[in-house]
């Protein structure tokens, strides 16, 4: 990975809020997660499902293409002449939800210093857009390309947006390819199920990667995560786009090839990439799993591969994004909802503080 120069090697294991969050309570979440997440660690806006189409990551995506009017149609969203009401109520919670995070910032006695956006990649928004004709729009490479452009030049629209509503915030982009394993795998069934999409070349899926990540840069975003998962080479691919840093669910430590990860995940973290951990949080019964058990899912396997403790703040901890929640219409069972946030935070930062008491002792 070749981060930019200007990037510093983090000094501290940090905590990130979660991506998805269950419910309908934006000014709850929003709330719980600015009061647990002071300064080093990540505040975000998190996306909230359940409240309806437009507030799924397909639709928060849509709010942000540019020339490229989507609606809902029988099987999903997909590709239409004119933007119609479901774009507009797309567009209009996106707004919403700036304008209550800026309000809840603006009551604060500090200033916003970080905060965390996400959105869905442009290969995996392919697989969930369909063409006016029927077909999965990842289908056409045209059109692939179309859609990358428009979603790269919305993402730079709403990063100068969020600078004027939250001013003296560093913004984090995370970009959320939950499918790109079968992109490149030629999984992605078409819109029948009764085939399988051709896989798309791996330098495509590096240029237009690496396009939007260049381009958000030059928008503003202080830095940007590629969130992947783990059948999709995600070491490589995240070196090859020259993203920030890489997001991967605790399990992809844990089961990946010992005589091959130690090596690549030590010259990655040597060249400065950064790594978004997703923890299991869920125990039984819906509760919270423990600070030891958070903290041993990044420790155990980090030992077990050899890599050194000093390599820890590198590291930021965040609870698992189901994927169901960025490919569905509504969150996981297993995503928090308002109510259970301020505990889950307060053990994902207790277990970032574990961590960083173990990169200090070596």
């Amino acid at each position: 990975m070749s981060p930019r120069s200007a990037t510093p090697t983090p000094s501290t294991v940090t905590a990130a809020g979660p991506a998805v969050v269950a419910g309908t309570d934006l000014l709850g979440a929003l709330t719980a997660i600015r009061g647990e997440l002071g300064d080093p660690h990540l505040p975000n806006l998190p996306l909230l499902p359940d409240r309806g189409p437009g507030a799924d990551a397909a639709g928060r995506a849509a709010a942000l293409l540019v020339d490229l009017p989507v609606e809902v149609g029988p099987h999903g969203w997909r590709v239409t002449a004119r933007p119609g009401e479901d774009l507009r109520r797309s567009r209009s919670l996106l707004a919403s939800d700036v304008n209550v995070l800026a309000d809840l910032v603006g009551v604060e006695q500090t200033s916003a210093r970080r905060i965390g956006v996400a959105v869905l990649g442009p290969f995996s928004l392919a697989t969930m857009l369909d063409l006016a004709g029927g077909e999965r729009l990842l289908a056409d490479h045209g059109a692939r390309r179309d859609l990358a452009d428009s979603l790269a030049a919305g993402l730079a629209a709403q990063l100068q947006g969020l600078r004027v509503a939250l001013p003296d915030a560093a913004v984090t982009l995370r970009v959320d390819e939950p499918a790109l394993d079968g992109v490149l795998a030629g999984t992605v069934p078409t819109a029948s199920g009764y085939r399988t999409l051709r896989a798309v070349d791996r330098g495509e899926v590096r240029q237009v990667l690496r396009r939007v990540v260049e381009v958000v840069r030059d928008a503003g975003a202080t830095a940007v995560v590629l969130a992947v998962e783990v059948g999709a080479l995600p070491l490589s691919v995240a070196r090859d786009v020259e993203a920030d840093g890489l997001a991967v669910p605790a399990t992809a430590l844990a089961v990946t090839t010992p005589s091959t990860v130690p090596d690549a995940l030590g010259d990655y973290l040597d060249g400065g990439g950064a790594i978004v951990v997703e923890l299991d949080t869920a125990a039984a019964g819906g509760n919270i799993r423990q600070v030891n058990d958070l903290a041993g899912q990044v420790l155990d396997p980090w030992r077990r591969l050899g890599l050194p403790a000093a390599r820890l703040p590198q590291v930021t901890v965040t609870s698992r994004t189901p994927r169901t929640a960025l490919t569905g219409t509504t969150a996981s069972t297993t995503a928090p909802d308002a109510g259970r946030l301020p505990t889950l935070l307060r053990r994902l930062v207790a277990a970032a503080d574990a961590l960083d008491t173990t990169a200090r002792d070596g």
